[in-house]
């Protein structure tokens, strides 16, 4: 394994005492528009999710190449990262199975480096099963982000293929076909949607899982990566 450069030790700290300060817990995989910065949230048809936190950096200021190059050269550094934000994502998941009486695990999880059109990339990404509530086919979302959900991030959330979008609260910012997107800032509380095999009627009423109930901890993982991020950026501008 290779070792971290300088500043590349020095951004890892940054972003390990962030984790620690926030004292959250938490998750997060990708399918929005290649450069595109956010929490985007992947639902199967069997209730599990790829949930990715993207955070993107402009290659054409010479800092932020810099910083994306460092970050892309350091094997030490990435897994540090992913396994403390997996480790994180973890213990928020276990929070929302106790609220839920639903079985969660984190698994998988993984960063990724990639550039599009003069943007670089990371996406950090694990794998949730059991994010959604299921129901005769019916698939239900509430939990982590129905309360303790505030982050300046945009969130996208994708149903699986063949499925529509049947129920959503609070409507989304935009939609197209079965993603749905609220943009940085939004209200989220009391969040729920629920997706259907397309063409399928549903009964409404269908039970999905609790809301109101604070599962603390997934907005500050979003938090920290964020802030690992503008750190990044602005050491490198000292």
């Amino acid at each position: 394994m290779s070792r971290p450069t300088g500043e590349a030790r020095r951004l890892l700290r940054l972003l390990l005492v962030g984790a620690l300060l926030v004292a959250g817990t938490a998750p997060t995989v990708v399918a929005a528009e290649p450069t595109d910065s956010g929490l985007v949230v992947e639902l199967h048809d069997d209730g599990t999710a790829t949930v990715t936190l993207r955070t993107t950096y402009d290659l054409a200021r010479e800092e932020e190449a810099r910083a994306f190059a460092e970050l892309r050269e350091d094997e030490g550094a990435r897994e540090r990262l992913v396994a403390r934000y997996a480790e994180r994502m973890t213990r928020v998941a276990a929070a929302a199975e106790a609220e839920t009486d639903r079985t969660m695990r984190i698994s998988e999880e993984r960063v990724a480096l990639s550039t599009n059109d003069g943007v670089g990339v990371v996406a950090l990404s694990v794998r949730w099963e059991g994010l959604a509530a299921t129901d005769d086919g019916r698939l239900t979302v509430a939990h982590p982000f129905a309360s303790g959900f505030d982050v300046d991030r945009p969130l996208t959330l994708v149903g699986p293929t063949g499925y529509d979008a049947v129920e959503t609260a609070p409507a989304p910012d935009s939609r197209t076909e079965n993603r749905l997107a609220w943009e940085s800032g939004a209200e989220l509380d009391g969040f729920e949607v629920a997706f259907a095999p397309s063409g399928v009627e549903t009964d409404s009423s269908a039970d999905g899982p609790d809301t109101g109930t604070n599962v603390p901890g997934f907005g500050a993982v979003v938090a920290v990566v964020a802030l690992f991020v503008a750190a990044m950026s602005a050491r490198l501008r000292e």
